[in-house]
């Protein structure tokens, strides 16, 4: 649950082709009735891909939601919740690498890739030939990159630890708020990041950048402190 940017400058030479990144989209249509299942070839695709790059799950982070629920970012866990789910009618896959966005609608179901990963596009449009079908049309496919940060919603809560796990909570927002972190700080780096962003943690992202400057797209890369 982003709470405002940090701001972040752009490069002095724009555009720069050594930060350029990539967006590919693919629809299948909910009319599709042949098998494998729509949602059994994206899982498939994801699986592969993620195979294929060498990528365990473990490593990835996600969150969804849909009018009934909402998952924080997590670790994806074999056995548990995940972001295949067709329960969930969105779900975002993050890593430094790569970021998976799955939407599903009563008319379709759409894929998106975002990568600044040359290697990671064309592996996962070989894979998508067979399982996906033909990529979308796009106005721009390829983008200037902007590395930035987002803090999130959620100041610690002055609890002891519940359940293990650091919860986090704002007035305004009936709810506790539990975000996994992946690199945590301690000691005096803790401390100094605490009165930089009075204890709210940052979604470490990529901007993407049209032609014409705008903001088209902004990728998870991680959740840190």
């Amino acid at each position: 649950m982003p709470a405002s940017p940090v701001t972040a400058g752009y490069p002095a030479v724009f555009p720069d082709p050594d930060n350029l990144g990539w967006i590919r989209a693919w629809s299948l249509p909910s009319t599709d009735r042949s098998t494998p299942s729509l949602n059994e070839r994206v899982d498939e695709w994801v699986t592969k891909l993620l195979a294929a790059i060498s990528l365990p799950r473990s490593e990835m982070t996600w969150f969804a939601w849909n009018p009934f629920d909402l998952q924080l970012p997590s670790r994806w866990r074999d056995g548990a919740q995940n972001p295949l789910d067709p329960a969930w009618a969105a779900s975002r896959v993050f890593h430094e690498r790569l970021e998976i966005r799955i939407r599903r609608t009563p008319s379709a179901v759409q894929v998106r890739l975002l990568t600044e990963d040359e290697a990671v596009l064309e592996t996962a449009s070989a894979l998508a030939a067979d399982l996906l079908g033909a990529p979308m049309r796009l106005r721009e496919e390829r983008f200037q990159t902007v590395d930035g940060q987002v803090l999130l919603l959620g100041r610690p809560l002055p609890w002891e630890e519940l359940d293990g796990h650091e919860w986090r909570g704002e007035v305004r927002f009936p709810r506790l708020l539990r975000y996994e972190v992946l690199d945590p700080l301690t000691g005096a780096n803790a401390a100094e990041t605490d009165n930089d962003t009075g204890g709210r943690l940052r979604a470490y992202v990529t901007r993407y950048l049209d032609a014409t400057f705008r903001l088209r797209a902004v990728r998870y890369r991680r959740i840190g402190t």
